[in-house]
């Protein structure tokens, strides 16, 4: 499997792992006003995804520079 093919199939995992985000974010939004709280707290999976999402991210762009040299 070549590098662009690498890329193009972590790439569709982001896409799946930035919509989880987006919803996480919306639950702990809604999870805070259910409560009346101003200060939104994400459950610990909403932060595990979001942290993968920047390592994926990170790792991408290695593989681009690589295929690059």
């Amino acid at each position: 499997m070549s590098n662009t093919d690498i890329i193009r199939e972590l790439e569709k995992t982001l896409d799946v792992l930035r919509a989880c985000d987006r919803h996480f974010t919306a639950e702990a939004e809604m999870n805070a006003a259910l409560h009346m709280a101003t200060t939104v707290r994400p459950a610990p999976l909403a932060s595990a995804v979001s942290l993968h999402i920047v390592e994926l991210e990170q790792s991408v762009e290695r593989l681009r520079r690589n295929d690059n040299d």
